[in-house]
């Protein structure tokens, strides 16, 4: 948008500032007609009448110009016509054709983002036919300006065809800007009679549902939401259905406006269950007179609140509407958007209008074919424009959230709408018909079309696992631990024992208790079972003894097949007890029982709770259970003799498809302990024994088994099914992650209809209609119907209640005829069956398939408004760090009704969570409390266990500080760690601190008056601790002045020198900084100059002399190493090109020996560019920590100078480097140093162990260079790393150092089949090993390098692993400090002559936001490459260092590519990366976690002795 120069122009008017604020991020919205033109046309005489009417009304040649100073841009008239006209010929071409063109220019029209105002198209479609079309921007025109419009083109055609002069003057018409200015005033106007009264009416309107309001068949997609997109769909409403419209307004006594829009809100009512609606209603601003023939926008979108119960009838639906239209009317001209609306858009939108006639003037004919306004930003609204007898409804939506064929759906529905109310207007609003015959037909029959002829399809199962038995005798059947029965061995048992139940009585229908500890022996009691003619009841061995005995009273069982173990839980009451493990395990002969067993004969009876808190039995019968197992084994697609896995109770039915598929296929069926059932680690060992091809699992199950090492063994090979539950696409996402070969089944249906009755393949890519995965089609000879309240049909994507009718449904609930009765209804598509109310919710996606949405019975109401439980469920699930989310609604003493949240978190913390859902859902849908639990309680059949949930207990775990101390380091920590508060109690290393980190810490608190030592950070690491330590401290005396002289080498310098480099005066670190705003020169040079007397280590200069290098600081002097270069002049690509030339210049410019060592140079791109600003330091003399220290020095001195300070005052100086050195030689010779000699000495390894390599190479070749170095990165995400820094810490009392090695040890020997890892370590070097030395803001290279050999030893789990490297990481003294002055210092070093390994690893720490938002210096994302010689060889095969910068941490593999391939780095990277994600899924579970000995330093504990006395006292807490 242009920028204005002059102060001339006009306000905006209200519906021009809404429009103006809508579209900011998008197209300009459009206003479009088109209009036929039929008989001898003089087509020079219609341009001018077109340019008659742009010149006649100024608001078609106004535009809008901006001005820095003003929020709104003004509208100004111009002299010159935006006007475009085309004249296109498509007489040539057929209708079709033309209409494929003519569509084509309307939509590069709406899609344009020029200024041109007015567009106009004449199109010649044949001799005397043609096609006007006129597109508008939206700021200048609405509905009505075209109905003005295509009134005058006619009056001045004729005009300007007989040369007449009564066309109106400019100077005759009411101008826009005089109602612009009017409806400004009318709102500002305090005094004005009507202004506090329509200001008191548009208050009372609540727009409390926009917030909650949803349109009709919104779909889920990617695309960019603030972008208005829109296309319509268009269907004429016939001539007689019209008529009949009219006469039912005219029998309610309203307008046929309003009949359509209460049409439209029934429909909307319907689709989406809300009772409450607010639809965005156009209305025109024509009811003056004067204002009639206006153009311009002068239409505003009011909200009409409507409340529809599903009781209402019509009548009172309609008399509601035309009160609220009457009463918007009157106050229309006080409505203020960004007062009653604020920032709310309407989902819906409705707007009525009507057409002009066609007229003939001049033997021309102008009919108005088509009108496009788009002047809001609804999701879907409804245009109807009446045209005498008919009218044409336009079905407006963003095509972000809709496509084409679910508006047709919708529009359908519409007309069917219109229809039932015609027919049967006295009906309630829940009775009218809004599904058309073709759809129902699609959801009754074509949705249903399930029959199917199944071959053996009488035979039921027993009889198929006998054939199976035969054909394949002595293949293994079951598998349980080290027990194994073939097909034979099997089969003999299930005889045996069917012949004992036999001879006790068992025949159809007599029930047969199963009372069992998990094992093979239920597979044989259940085959036993059927053999013998009877139906089996599974019964839990681990249930209450109450509810066992409640069952078998219930049941009236007949016969209990138990063990003796078990026997004594019985009731003494029952009839008939066998010990199946006391009977003969084989028959001589076994006559066959089951010959008068029919399909119609029990099968089982399972036991499901009941709503009244009684148990009911669902009755199955083999028919029912034979046409399950037909259908699904064809949907399992698996090759015989498959291996199948069971995880699920045997006391309901989800793991029957996986018992039933096995052993009917002659596949194997491994019956999976329960106590693997529940360790991942265990059940992974026995799944990489045992290769499974599929088994069944509850999808919460699954995901916390997900979270061991190595996740992908414990995943079948060729079909995993999941159901029981609802099923997110982040759980599919994974496993399709760990196991891509692997299919994926989800399947629903409730023990009353056999097992389930609904399958979906899942596919790679989410549904884009459903936001958990969809639950698919039915099986064969089943049928599922989606019903509303009255046991109608609901449309597609419209939510409803799941009835399951067919070959699957059960017999009922077992001796409960009423409850029968209730939930098993007559059909009321077919009276001659039944169908069973589940109570669950789902809706039909386009396809066919069903999206489960949840309970039908957990809907709440909280202060009025209707809550859906199961979506707040849904939004919580997206978090990433929720695993399975369930919200309640207790009440509390006062009898108050809050949400409550039950969360299973990968996150401890469940603080974010608020602010998570805040801006996702209303306030009232936001819960009050979150309560983390280890997981969701559930009942024997897996479901949600909401009486076992906990109450929510009041947590107050944080403690404000208590003392001046206490708040100045709450403060720091708060600041440094980027948290909103700090408990006193809170552990520093527990809320993701680390050493680097600590040495802000302290430096920020000694600049703060309090001294203290990173050593002390690290013994006391609560602020409660600190504080009291901080009181006693003295203050370290340092040197004030410049500290000029010679110093000796420090170990890490000495090491550097030792690597004898080509180039060694270009082993650089650097930053680009960009300069945020016009930066003073002199000021920098002014800067720079103090920092260099401010900090010694910047003087240094190195000289070579016969005993080899030292170090010498030299007096501070006039010379000043900073540039500037002035690229002002040059273009952008030239300037990239020159700041890249220079900078290599600069890297490569620094000598050691005469200085300096530091060279700093300002880049002026010019005025409206950002500087750059480049800082290079010798490696020698800075290190990570130092740049902290250096650029918050560099920032403090030019604030200091730019706000008119004549000094620099910066904090006082710390201990010198030169002394440092000093002190590090004089050390070296000690016996606290030489007592470490012994331990490092363990730490080489005999062999040294050798990376390996892709590539051979010897040292000679120095294929290891600079320039052949390449790096492959890898990122976590902001959650992951938030959790590694913040939660992961709490389990084991861990630093991230031994998170990050233990994960690089595992991913290490998963790569070399090892057990250990020989590396070099990198620490910051500045430990407190000297009472009187303060390095906290000393700059020098401080870096140690230090061997380390780590071992995983006997480590089998992440928390095994993570204590074992914790263990050995705390052995290491002075955290490596000392190694160096034992291999460079000591007169008697062993070392020198010892290799260092081949791998390094570095944490340089947390990089946080180092200057102010308003500070001059920014940083960039400009990186160099320049730091180093690319002549220079490298010291390490692999380089890996990490660093935490945005919140994220980021991991650099450096390696050499002539010795290792990229594909081998990678797969390195990605395990490491896979191992960590491991070790946070672990730690985050509440069950685990422990001490180590190193915790408890004095105690001098074994690992096996500290966990004994800590289950001691566990024991004793309990």
């Amino acid at each position: 948008m242009t920028e204005l120069t002059t102060n001339e122009g006009f306000r905006l008017s209200p519906q021009q500032r809404r429009l103006w604020s809508l579209q900011k991020q998008s197209s300009p919205c459009k206003v479009q007609c088109t209009i036929r033109l039929t008989g001898d046309i003089n087509l020079s005489c219609l341009k001018s009448a077109v340019g008659t009417i742009i010149k006649k009304h100024e608001v078609l040649r106004t535009k809008f110009y901006t001005q820095p100073e003003l929020k709104w841009p003004l509208q100004v008239i111009s002299d010159s016509d935006y006007f475009s006209w085309f004249d296109i010929d498509l007489s040539n071409k057929k209708t079709e054709e033309q209409k494929e063109y003519i569509e084509k220019i309307l939509l590069t029209e709406r899609q344009s983002n020029t200024d041109v105002i007015v567009s106009a198209y004449l199109f010649n479609l044949g001799k005397d036919e043609y096609l006007l079309l006129f597109s508008f921007l939206g700021m200048n025109a609405d509905t009505i300006t075209l109905n003005n419009l295509v009134s005058e083109i006619g009056q001045d055609y004729v005009a300007n065809l007989s040369k007449n002069d009564y066309v109106t003057e400019e100077n005759d018409v009411l101008q826009y800007l005089q109602f612009s200015e009017w409806q400004n005033q009318l709102l500002e106007d305090e005094e004005e009679p009507d202004n506090q009264a329509g200001k008191q009416y548009w208050s009372e309107q609540s727009s409390e549902p926009l917030k909650t309001l949803v349109a009709p068949y919104e779909y889920k997609n990617e695309k960019n939401k603030s972008e208005l997109d829109y296309n319509f769909v268009n269907k004429e409403i016939p001539s007689s259905i019209v008529n009949s419209l009219l006469q039912v307004a005219d029998k309610h006594e309203a307008s046929i406006e309003s009949i359509l829009l209460t049409a439209w809100s029934l429909l909307i009512r319907r689709i989406t269950n809300q009772e409450e609606l607010i639809i965005g209603t156009a209305f025109h601003g024509r009811e003056y007179e004067e204002v009639e023939n206006c153009f311009g926008l002068l239409a505003k979108y009011l909200p009409i609140n409507i409340s529809l119960q599903s009781q209402d009838k019509l009548t009172e639906i309609v008399a509601q509407v035309q009160e609220a239209i009457a009463n918007n009317i009157e106050w229309q001209d006080y409505f203020n958007y960004f007062e009653n609306l604020e920032d709310t858009n309407y989902p819906v939108g409705f707007e009525f209008a009507e057409l002009p006639h066609k007229y003939i003037v001049a033997d021309v004919s102008f009919a108005v074919e088509q009108y496009y306004v788009c002047l809001e930003s609804f999701d879907i609204s409804l245009n109807c424009y009446q045209d005498q007898d008919k009218i044409l409804t336009n079905f407006l939506y963003n095509s972000n959230y809709y496509e084409r064929k679910q508006v047709e759906y919708l529009a359908e529905q519409f007309l069917t709408l219109l229809e039932s109310l015609i027919n049967n207007s006295e009906q309630t609003i829940s009775q009218f018909k809004i599904i058309s015959d073709r759809q129902e037909e699609q959801l009754l029959v074509k949705f249903n079309q399930t029959t199917k002829q199944h071959h053996q399809g009488t035979l039921c199962l027993h009889e198929r696992f006998t054939q199976q038995a035969k054909q394949t005798p002595d293949n293994v059947a079951v598998v349980f631990e080290e027990e194994k029965l073939t097909y034979r061995e099997l089969n003999n048992q299930a005889e045996k024992l069917a012949d004992s139940l036999q001879q006790l009585g068992v025949e159809p229908n007599v029930l047969v208790g199963i009372f069992l500890d998990r094992s093979h022996l239920s597979i044989v009691a259940i085959l036993a079972v059927f053999k013998a003619g009877g139906a089996y009841l599974p019964l839990d061995s681990k249930m209450p003894e109450e509810r066992l005995h409640g069952i078998l009273e219930d049941a009236q069982v007949q016969v209990l097949l138990t063990e003796e173990k078990l026997a004594s839980r019985l009731p003494s009451e029952t009839a008939q007890v066998l010990c199946i493990d006391s009977q003969p395990t084989t028959v001589e002969k076994f006559q066959n029982s089951d010959q008068n067993l029919t399909p119609n004969d029990l099968a089982y009876v399972i036991y499901t709770s009941g709503s009244t808190g009684k148990p009911k039995g669902v009755a199955v019968e083999h028919r029912q259970l034979c046409n399950y197992f037909n259908s699904i084994i064809e949907r399992l697609d698996l090759p015989e003799t498959a291996s199948f896995a069971t995880l699920s109770t045997f006391s309901a039915d989800l793991g029957n498809t996986i018992i039933f598929s096995a052993l009917c296929t002659g596949g194997c069926l491994h019956i999976i302990a329960q106590e693997r059932i529940t360790n991942p680690i265990t059940l992974a060992e026995y799944f990489r024994n045992h290769p499974i091809d599929c088994f069944k699992i509850v999808p919460s199950h699954l995901n916390a088994l997900l979270t061991t090492v190595n996740a992908e063994d414990i995943l079948p090979s060729k079909l995993l099914i999941l159901g029981g539950e609802s099923l997110s696409w982040s759980l599919v996402k994974q496993i399709q992650e760990l196991q891509p070969n692997c299919r994926i089944l989800n399947h629903y249906g409730p023990t009353e209809t056999t097992i389930g009755v609904l399958t979906f393949k899942v596919p790679q890519e989410e549904h884009q209609y459903a936001a958990t995965v969809p639950i698919g089609r039915p099986l064969d000879n089943t049928q599922i119907y989606l019903l509303d309240e009255y046991l109608q049909p609901v449309p597609l994507l419209t939510p409803g209640e799941i009835y399951i009718g067919g070959a699957n449904l059960s017999r009922g609930y077992y001796n409960r005829p009423e409850l029968t009765e209730e939930r098993f209804i007559i059909n009321p598509f077919d009276q001659s069956t039944r169908l069973y109310k589940t109570g669950d919710v789902g809706r039909y996606l386009p396809d066919g398939s069903i999206e489960f949405l949840g309970r039908s019975d957990r809907q709440v109401k909280i202060r009025g408004f209707r809550i859906e439980l199961g979506e707040i469920e849904a939004v919580l699930s997206q978090h990433p760090s929720v695993k399975q989310a369930v919200v309640t609604v207790p009440k509390d003493e006062k009898g108050n009704q809050r949400l409550v949240a039950y969360v299973v978190l990968g996150s401890h913390n469940t603080d974010h969570l608020q602010d998570f859902m805040r801006i996702r859902l209303p306030q009232y849908m936001v819960p009050h409390r979150f309560v983390t639990l280890k997981t969701i309680p559930v009942t024997a059949n897996g479901k949600i266990d909401y009486k076992a949930l906990p109450a929510p207990k009041e947590e107050n775990d944080y403690v404000a500080p208590n003392t001046p101390q206490e708040e100045t380091l709450a403060t720091i920590w708060a600041e440094i760690l980027g948290l909103e508060r700090v408990s006193i109690d809170d552990n520093f290393f527990q809320l993701g601190g680390d050493s680097i980190i600590s040495i802000q810490v302290i430096s920020k608190a000694n600049q703060m008056g309090l001294q203290l030592t990173p050593q002390q950070l690290f013994e006391y690491p609560t602020i409660a601790q600190l504080a009291a330590v901080a009181k006693t401290r003295e203050s370290i005396k340092t040197e004030t002045g410049p500290v000029i002289g010679e110093a000796p080498l420090t170990p890490i310098q000495h090491w550097f020198f030792a690597q004898e480099l080509a180039d060694s005066h270009h082993w650089n670190q650097s930053v680009f900084l960009e300069i945020k705003q016009g930066l003073d020169f002199q000021v920098l040079e002014k800067v720079v100059k103090q920092l260099l007397e401010h900090h010694d280590v910047l003087r240094q200069h190195f000289e070579e002399t016969e005993q080899g290098w030292q170090q010498v600081n030299v007096p501070p002097d006039e010379r000043v190493p900073v540039s500037r270069i002035d690229l002002s002049g040059e273009l952008a690509t030239n300037q990239e090109e020159t700041i890249a030339s220079i900078e290599a210049e600069l890297q490569a410019s620094l000598n050691l020996s005469s200085g300096p060592l530091i060279k700093v140079a300002y880049f002026d791109l010019g005025q409206d560019t950002p500087g750059k600003l480049l800082i290079i330091i010798h490696h020698l003399v800075v290190d990570g920590v130092s740049w902290r220290v250096l650029l918050e020095d560099m920032q403090t001195a030019y604030q200091q100078l730019s706000q008119g300070e004549e000094e620099i005052n910066l904090p006082i100086k710390t201990t010198s480097f030169k002394r440092w050195a000093e002190k590090l030689n004089e050390f070296a010779d000690s016996s606290d140093v030489l007592k470490e000699l012994e331990y490092w000495q363990s730490q080489t390894p005999n062999p040294i162990i050798s990376l390996p390599t892709d590539f051979s190479f010897s040292q000679e070749q120095t294929a290891n260079t600079l320039a052949s170095a390449r790096t492959i990165s890898v990122l976590l995400t902001p959650q992951e790393t938030q959790d590694l820094l913040q939660e992961v810490p709490k389990a084991y009392n861990t630093q991230i150092n031994d998170v990050l090695l233990t994960a690089l040890v595992q991913s290490y020997c998963q790569w070399t089949k090892g057990n250990s890892l020989y590396l070099t370590l990198e620490g910051h070097g500045r430990e407190d090993i000297f009472s009187d030395v303060n390095l906290s803001r000393t700059i020098g290279w401080f870096t140690t390098h230090f061997p380390v050999l780590l071992s995983l030893e006997s480590a089998s789990s992440p928390g095994d692993a993570l204590k074992t490297i914790k263990e050995q990481l705390r052995r290491i003294p002075k955290n490596g400090m000392n190694y160096g002055l034992l291999k460079y210092i000591n007169k008697n070093s062993p070392f020198k002559s010892t290799p260092q390994p081949e791998l390094k690893f570095n944490y340089l720490g947390q990089f946080n936001q180092v200057f102010q938002e308003t500070s001059i210096f920014q940083p960039t994302s400009r990186k160099t490459k320049l730091d180093r010689s690319q002549r220079g060889s490298r010291s390490y095969l692999l380089e890996i260092d990490g660093l935490v910068g945005n919140g994220q941490f980021k991991f650099n593999w450096t390696y050499s590519q002539d010795i290792h391939d990229s594909n081998t780095i990678e797969s390195f990277a990605e395990n490491f990366t896979q191992a960590l994600r491991n070790i946070i899924a672990h730690c985050q579970d509440p069950e685990v976690g422990g001490y180590t000995p190193s915790d408890f330093p004095e105690a001098e504990v074994s690992q096996t002795e500290l966990d004994q006395l800590l289950a001691k006292i566990g024991q004793i807490d309990g």
